[in-house]
């Protein structure tokens, strides 16, 4: 399951949303299952479920992995899930990536909307068209939450978290594909970094140490030896370019600027304004791997207290600022 959810005060009901796509039921605490609808979204995020209406279900539907769907968007039921509604949809790009409720008040609640596209040949897991939302009627109509919070091509994955312990604050996680300034790039001073061949020539290849070489061709995990190479790149055989469209084949980022990656925004009026909460950079919770994350908690009893879960899990508890892991 992609989803679960239990009613509140009721341990003899949950729904399910299936990995397969479409919302499960039991009423008698999981011996039986009835499908409920939804099959064509195929990938839920989450499930809420109303503390003051049982029969009232919100669903964040991500959707279908490799096509355009149209099920993407967020969904509700008044009914118990004998029929559903779509309230919130962006496009046939933008699934909900996560739902939350207010703790308080389940007339408001958060959406996050996620643009990506996935082929078998290529993965852009971020788009300019995902964003929060928040909906002040339980879910019937939604505003798009901008103050504050990042925009463009490079918004990646979005997560959402609220506390009873502060009810109108709202945390808001993002996977920021925004490359760091060149500044803040990581240095790479190997000789034959991606970066430098690049612009290498081949007599500057043919000049280089034995040792870096060897170096090189370990990394590119090669059976050739370095006197066999030097001898391809001397009669033109293997050129410079060669080598690095080898590299690239097998990894197509190594010349890519590594990204902000996650970020954590914090609003304490519902989300009408935004300031980031980390100072400094989160190096290596999303690694390269963003989208498979941005799922967070917020301690019930203490709103500063955070825990960001990615590789490795981190937590903070200065709202944020400062991280441990």
């Amino acid at each position: 399951a992609s989803a679960v959810v239990g009613e509140p005060g009721n341990p003899m009901v949950a729904y399910i949303g299936a990995a397969s796509g479409g919302v499960f039921k039991t009423a008698d605490g999981g011996k039986t299952w009835t499908h409920m609808g939804l099959a064509d979204t195929q990938r839920i995020a989450r499930i809420v479920v109303s503390p003051r209406d049982s029969n009232t279900v919100w669903v964040a539907a991500q959707g279908p992995l490799y096509t355009d769907s149209d099920a993407r968007g967020i969904y509700m039921t008044t009914d118990g899930g004998k029929t559903w509604q779509k309230t919130l949809y962006v496009d046939a790009q933008t699934g909900a990536s996560d739902l939350a409720i207010h703790p308080r008040n389940p007339k408001i609640l958060y959406a996050a909307m996620w643009q990506k596209t996935r082929r078998p040949w290529k993965n852009t897991p971020n788009g300019p068209n995902g964003g929060v939302y928040r909906s002040d009627d339980g879910g019937e109509t939604w505003k798009k939450l901008t103050n504050g919070l990042p925009s463009g091509d490079a918004l990646g994955r979005i997560g959402l978290a609220v506390t009873p312990a502060a009810p109108d604050t709202l945390y808001v996680s993002v996977d920021n594909q925004t490359p760091k300034p060149d500044k803040d790039q990581p240095k790479d001073d190997s000789p034959l970094s991606p970066a430098k061949l690049k612009t290498m020539t081949e007599a500057e290849f043919l000049a280089l140490k034995d040792s870096d070489i060897q170096s090189f061709l370990r990394r590119s995990n090669t059976a050739d030896s370095v006197a066999e190479v030097r001898r391809l790149v001397k009669d033109g055989t293997l050129t410079v370019k060669a080598m690095l469209d080898r590299l690239l084949e097998n990894d197509a980022t190594l010349l890519d600027k590594e990204p902000i990656a996650a970020q954590l925004f914090r609003s304490n009026d519902r989300g009408n304004t935004f300031t980031q909460a980390n100072t400094n950079y989160l190096d290596g919770v999303y690694s390269t791997f963003g989208y498979y994350f941005a799922d967070f908690a917020v301690s019930p009893r203490d709103p500063n207290t955070i825990y960001l879960l990615g590789v490795p899990l981190i937590k903070s508890t200065d709202g944020g600022k400062t991280w441990t892991s």
